[in-house]
């Protein structure tokens, strides 16, 4: 065997045993999301592991929450009550982010939020 066909044979190897894409969400990753007490990512600032459960804000965040950003991939809903609405979702009580998120929620949304859950989203 010639050397130009042994580099072909393991090229060709190596190239079929990169595995393809499964669509799948890596269970080892926690969603997490990062949030700001004031508007464009201003004033203080944390990053959370929501481990894609519901999450009441720590009482010095309640009703504090300027800025939202979830990870790539990851899909937040904050909610305007606690419990997350025990998996209720009655319209105009919850509002979804997902990356790059938003750097001002307004006065609609602004130091409105009691609670939040955060998943990976394919």
């Amino acid at each position: 065997m010639n050397l130009k066909t042994l580099v072909l044979t393991l090229l060709a190897t190596a190239i079929g045993s990169i595995a393809a894409p499964t669509g799948e969400v890596d269970a080892t990753r926690v969603a997490s999301v990062y949030m700001c007490k004031d508007a464009d990512w201003k004033g203080q600032c944390q990053h959370i592991a929501a481990d894609n459960k519901c999450h009441p804000l720590e009482e010095d965040w309640k009703f504090a929450v300027s800025s939202i950003g979830p990870d790539v991939g990851v899909t937040c809903a904050f909610y305007l009550m606690p419990n997350c609405l025990f998996g209720v979702q009655p319209v105009g009580q919850y509002k979804t982010y997902k990356f790059p998120g938003e750097a001002n929620l307004g006065n609609q949304w602004n130091d409105k939020f009691w609670s939040f859950s955060c998943y990976y989203k394919p």
